[in-house]
């Protein structure tokens, strides 16, 4: 199966500091990737520049076959990208937000209606909709900015820590949803600090070290083995 994005020998540079060093990976179709590693490991910075946030200063970028930095209108059609801090507009309320991405995204009518209801039933997002994005507690705005993220049902999903701040329904609701867009066939590239969600969630993981790919491996393990993974290639 073709990879949705794929990056060949990347190095993306910060000044003086090199956040990703000849970085070689695929993201498939139909499937979770967890990227893990300790802080500085390059994790944030491989989401955005597959978001065509960044540039690559060396190797080569690939997302739907497009490069994300020089086509990115194109490639964000097909893509949503969820930062660990995700910035909502104070002014609008949740459902306002919402319906303004469905909007951006040509959604109208019974496809609309649709797409509402889906978010609200897989992130229980009914209570928050009449509330200002201001009011909302960062666990809250983080599942409203998902539901903007996955709202026009991208190809690809990038979501850096999507556990951050969440109470544990939340997290639940959150796990499912992605577990949901992938099994109807999306890419989706997770971070993530926790182990436990790496193993409920990911059928791929990715440890990166300096930028680089220390190592991979298929995903379905348990927390211990998973642990014993990490930390025998930390070494």
């Amino acid at each position: 199966m073709a990879a949705v994005a794929l990056c060949r020998g990347v190095t993306v540079r910060y000044g003086e500091v090199r956040a990703l060093d000849r970085l070689s990976l695929e993201v498939q179709p139909g499937r979770i990737t967890a990227l893990v590693g300790p802080n500085g490991a390059g994790k944030t910075t491989a989401l955005r520049l597959l978001a065509g946030l960044v540039p690559a200063g060396a190797g080569s970028v690939e997302v739907f076959g497009l490069d994300p930095w020089t086509s990115p209108v194109e490639v964000r059609r097909q893509l949503g990208f969820l930062p660990d801090r995700p910035a909502l507009p104070s002014h609008l309320s949740a459902d306002e937000l919402l319906h303004l991405r469905l909007g951006l995204h040509g959604i109208r009518g019974e496809r609309a209606r649709s797409a509402m209801e889906t978010l609200n039933r897989e992130l229980g997002l009914g209570p928050l909709l009449p509330r200002w994005c201001s009011a909302l507690s960062h666990g809250q705005a983080q599942r409203v900015a998902l539901a903007a993220v996955l709202i026009h049902d991208p190809e690809l999903i990038l979501v850096d820590e999507p556990m951050t701040a969440l109470d544990l329904e939340a997290q639940l609701l959150v796990r499912q949803a992605l577990a949901l867009r992938a099994a109807r066939g999306a890419a989706v590239l997770i971070t993530t600090h926790t182990v436990a969600h790496v193993a409920a969630l990911a059928g791929h993981v990715v440890q990166l070290a300096e930028g680089r790919v220390r190592a991979e491996r298929g995903g379905g393990d348990g927390v211990e083995e998973l642990e014993r993974w990490i930390l025998g290639n930390s070494s």
